[in-house]
């Protein structure tokens, strides 16, 4: 019983880790650490065949040559020290997606998904009761939010990302069912309306864009049924939503004034200026880029002598480009970058057989890859431990499949 007990413990740490996503990263963080310690506890006896096995997969050498690369790019940092604490924070958390596929049981991965949604549904309430008044969360409060963006653990932007996986995964779910799915229906239903009363427009533009392809790319006829419910919630949520109303027509009006009047003071003209000030800050280190956290004082500088339109956005561009691939090429160049996007191109290539599990990966990859023209998610821990858990259960099913398991 006690041997049984030990056996599930990674099953169930897996589940709550599932379940918490939405609610709290820093006990998703802690749990991911300690399932890494129970890897190799489960392996201890014959590790040099798991490192081999895990060797193999294609994977494993993506993210080993994405962490010697991140350890050389601190060589030439601003600070050595600073760049190996910047790939130890970075990189460590993603050895979680191999702790998750050696130990999850196969039985346990619709289990995994159903508490990642539980989680969401969590969430939601904690969200509607925001809306309504009738609560707040020490998130909410410490950034002052106003009711109609009712996001109430992380930034609006990711909390969108979330509500766009939920939803996709619940749709994709609803017409594998065979029998309707009311609870399934009734939950979707109350994510998307979720999501159109907050203000994170990276997480609606990139469900918008992940339905058109995922229809685009299936051969599955059944999927054309949810382009005319996509097209009506869109209508529906501009119509009735003013929160969604209000923040398209700032983008229009933001993207209007950028073309006509070279205007960066906006969210969308801020992004804007960080491609221009990027290009202009590598192009003399193209190959290599400019190391961790020294492209600061040289993009002030650029600012201060030649772009001194841009100075609006100086405030949020010396945190983080908004951008993750800009930000892989500003800290590695070129070479770093390609790493990055041949990892994503593994990523999208891993064949499953099952279909089902298929969608669930080309939805992760095209709200990743959208998302990432306009934050670095896969950087940000919210976003981070969010991508590391599904692609943990992807690379699981993988190995089940190949083993026949």
């Amino acid at each position: 019983m006690k041997n049984r007990l030990i056996l599930l413990l990674p099953n169930y740490l897996i589940l709550l880790y599932a379940f918490l996503l939405p609610l709290n990263k820093n006990i998703v963080s802690i749990i991911g650490k300690i399932l890494i310690v129970l890897l190799f506890f489960k392996y201890k006896n014959n590790i040099k065949e798991f490192f081999i096995s895990l060797y193999k997969l294609e994977w494993f050498k993506v993210y080993l040559f994405l962490v010697v690369f991140s350890i050389f790019i601190s060589f030439y940092s601003s600070s050595f020290s600073y760049g190996i604490k910047y790939t130890f924070s970075k990189y460590l958390p993603y050895f979680e997606i191999f702790a998750i596929a050696f130990l999850i049981e196969k039985k346990y991965l619709k289990y995994a998904l159903s508490s990642f949604l539980s989680g969401i549904f969590v969430s939601e309430i904690v969200s509607y009761g925001i809306f309504f008044n009738l609560w707040t969360t020490p998130y909410y409060q410490k950034y002052n939010l106003d009711k109609h963006d009712p996001t109430p653990f992380m930034h609006h932007t990711y909390y969108t990302l979330f509500l766009s996986i939920g939803i996709l995964i619940s749709m994709i779910t609803l017409l594998k069912e065979k029998k309707l799915n009311f609870i399934l229906l009734f939950f979707s239903i109350t994510m998307t309306i979720n999501m159109f009363i907050t203000g994170g427009r990276g997480g609606q533009l990139s469900f918008f864009i992940t339905v058109f392809l995922l229809v685009l790319f299936s051969k599955e006829k059944k999927l054309l049924s949810i382009i005319p419910i996509v097209i009506l919630v869109f209508i529906l949520a501009y119509t009735f939503s003013d929160m969604f109303h209000s923040r398209l027509n700032t983008a229009l009006h933001d993207i209007k004034i950028l073309i006509n009047n070279y205007n960066f003071c906006s969210s969308w003209g801020i992004r804007a200026s960080a491609w221009i000030l990027s290009f202009e800050m590598i192009k003399e280190h193209f190959l290599l880029g400019l190391g961790y956290n020294n492209y600061v004082n040289i993009m002030k500088d650029l600012v201060n002598t030649h772009y001194q339109n841009f100075q609006c956005g100086m405030s949020p561009l010396s945190t983080h480009l908004h951008n993750q691939y800009l930000t892989m090429l500003i800290e590695g160049g070129l070479i770093y970058l390609s790493l990055f996007v041949y990892g994503l191109n593994k990523f999208y290539k891993l064949h499953l057989e099952n279909d089902y599990f298929n969608k669930i990966k080309f939805i992760i990859f095209c709200n990743f890859v959208i998302l990432s023209f306009i934050e670095p998610v896969f950087f940000q821990s919210w976003s981070m431990y969010l991508f590391i858990f599904f692609a943990g259960i992807l690379l699981a099913k993988y190995r089940f499949e190949k083993s026949n398991m």
